[in-house]
């Protein structure tokens, strides 16, 4: 919730810029043709299609109730995205866009008291295809955008590593306290490739996106972004295989750069 309400600040923040940028160019002298200029843009803009490149900083949260299980905590950790983004423009101020992609949804699964240093960590790659409609204002340049949305995604791979007891390898010498399962059993380490379970992985994921940002148009054919982003699962991480299940989604926080060439002005 507290990211929610950074990336509504951000949003915020970026439309007090560039209105202010968009204020001044308004009122500077040798603008008296303004308005005409920005229609003519407007038409030079309207069917544009561009293609891009993005990269970017994500942190995903398993969202889920553990408050049936004793001494047990969901940490967020951090992965990466690569994405292709597509835009159309329908006009100068919305567009149809898309930004198929590879993200990292990791957590990891924490023991404390008794079970400290027990842990997992999980790491696993998504495939995802967006569909967004973004919706901009500002000046010629400098740009505030929004992207909500909704996407479909699959489960692609997985990784887990982590530290557990092994109850094979007891503990038979030295003094023991008592308060940590290490001291009756030594730990073991793992580092394997997830093995999927038809019967309890659900591997297609749906939900939906919000993002916000910036960009600026360097010239008629580039043009450079930043985005914050957060995508929420609809679906439940696993397929319903026994009763009394407790229900697990994906939280992803995002934050990319990237470029968008427009192909038109490209081929010229």
């Amino acid at each position: 919730m507290k990211y929610s309400i950074g990336l509504v600040a951000i949003l915020v923040a970026l439309w007090g810029v560039v209105n202010a940028q968009n204020d001044s160019l308004k009122a500077s002298p040798g603008n008296q043709e303004f308005g005409n200029s920005q229609t003519n843009a407007a038409n030079r803009i309207r069917g544009m299609f561009s293609l891009g490149l993005e990269t970017g900083y994500t942190l995903n949260y398993l969202i889920t109730n553990i408050s049936s299980l004793t001494d047990t905590e969901y940490q967020p950790i951090g992965g990466f995205s690569v994405a292709i983004p597509v835009a159309y423009a329908l006009t100068d101020w919305w567009s149809l866009y898309s930004d198929p992609n590879l993200t990292k949804k990791n957590y990891e699964y924490e023991r404390t008291g008794s079970f400290q240093g027990v842990n997992e960590t999980y790491t696993n790659t998504y495939l995802q295809l967006p569909f967004m409609a973004r919706f901009q204002y500002g000046g010629k340049k400098l740009k505030g955008f929004v992207n909500p949305g909704f996407y479909g995604g699959y489960w692609l791979s997985g990784r887990v590593k982590g530290t557990m007891p092994n109850p094979l390898n007891p503990v038979t010498t030295g003094s023991t306290s008592g308060t940590s399962i290490f001291d009756g059993l030594n730990p073991y380490s793992f580092n394997e490739k997830y093995a999927f379970n038809s019967t309890k992985d659900n591997r297609w994921e749906f939900g939906w996106i919000l993002g916000a940002g910036a960009s600026y148009q360097l010239n008629s054919t580039f043009q450079l972004f930043v985005e914050g982003r957060i995508t929420q699962s609809l679906t439940d991480q696993q397929k319903q295989y026994m009763t009394n299940q407790v229900q697990r989604y994906n939280q992803t926080i995002g934050i990319s750069a990237g470029c968008l060439v427009n192909l038109k002005a490209l081929s010229k």
